[in-house]
């Protein structure tokens, strides 16, 4: 069942870097370490990956946070500045937060 799930996250990835690509700005495609995970109007959507299961979030504003990523249930937390987490939120099928989590997961 989870590979199933998996395959199909991936292949929706696939197809949306393929539109992402389109009108990228060149700081987005030249970052290291950083992957885009969703472009609208020369602005990206970025995640590094810290460890299996952290990941810091960069918003299209230049807003950083600490994201915790549950893989087998395909959900994601915000941890906050002073060491408190948000509620757990299930991601939905063809969202931005999918995008994350088929990036930190695969």
């Amino acid at each position: 069942m989870r590979a199933l799930i998996l395959k199909k996250l991936l292949m929706i990835g696939f197809l949306s870097m393929a539109f992402m690509g389109i009108n990228r700005p060149a700081q987005a495609r030249n970052m290291t370490r950083w992957v885009d995970i969703s472009c609208d109007q020369g602005r990206c959507e970025s995640v590094k990956i810290v460890s299996p299961v952290y990941f810091l979030h960069r918003s299209s504003e230049g807003d950083l946070w600490t994201v915790e990523a549950d893989c087998e249930r395909g959900r994601t937390r915000a941890i906050y500045s002073d060491g408190t987490k948000a509620r757990w939120f299930l991601v939905p099928p063809g969202s931005v937060g999918e995008a994350m989590l088929e990036q930190v997961c695969r």
